[in-house]
């Protein structure tokens, strides 16, 4: 390496030989999982309302985790991989704290290939997300079959898979108010609660 590649390894080579990743790693493979953790049957949301200094905001409670590992003793090991590339974006993935504890415990299950496909997906969907009609149902129905829909159909262009979760959105969307009302309408006749109010509640 030269001195400036040994510069640039000493910030986010930590002391105990962990290779980190450096803050605007960790924020913009935040923002590419679009708030999910990516492991496919999880999907939970990583945020939580919190309050700022100029009013409610979202507190991040993933964890942002190394596909290959940050020690070279690390669950995953390290493949070979240089430093550079184990402190990137390309390395890290946006997940919840119980699957990434499930990932070091039991890795066997989970290989760096399956890995990098679920952020792949999640990411991809994410960057899909930010079509308004698309980002308005997975508001309301959560990631899951937007996820889905990319591992069915790998080579649909993001066009074609922007118009079958449309035309998913266009069915679940009054499906689910419908499950709200008679669930709001139960609630009523047991606790005389207006079913609006209950249905907002549901929200």
């Amino acid at each position: 390496h030269t001195h400036r590649d040994r510069l640039a390894m000493s910030t986010f080579t930590s002391k105990t030989n962990r290779i980190n990743f450096p803050a605007p790693v960790k924020e913009s493979v935040a923002k590419s999982s679009g708030g999910y953790c990516s492991i496919t049957d999880c999907l939970v949301s990583l945020y939580a309302r919190g309050e700022g200094k100029n009013g409610p905001k979202g507190v991040f409670l993933g964890e942002i985790a190394h596909i290959y590992s940050a020690a070279a003793n690390g669950p995953g090991g390290q493949g070979g991989k240089s430093s550079e590339f184990l402190a990137s974006e390309d390395n890290a993935m946006a997940i919840c704290s119980g699957c990434h504890t499930n990932i070091d415990k039991i890795r066997q299950r989970y290989p760096e290939d399956d890995l990098f496909a679920m952020k792949a997906v999640r990411e991809r969907a994410q960057a899909i997300a930010l079509h308004p009609i698309v980002k308005h149902y997975v508001t309301r129905l959560g990631p899951s079959r937007l996820d889905e829909l990319l591992r069915e159909h790998p080579t649909e262009s993001d066009e074609q898979i922007v118009e079958r979760y449309i035309r998913f959105g266009h069915t679940a969307i009054p499906l689910l108010d419908l499950a709200k009302q008679v669930s709001a309408e139960q609630c009523q006749i047991i606790a005389g609660v207006a079913p609006l109010l209950i249905s907002q509640a549901i929200q």
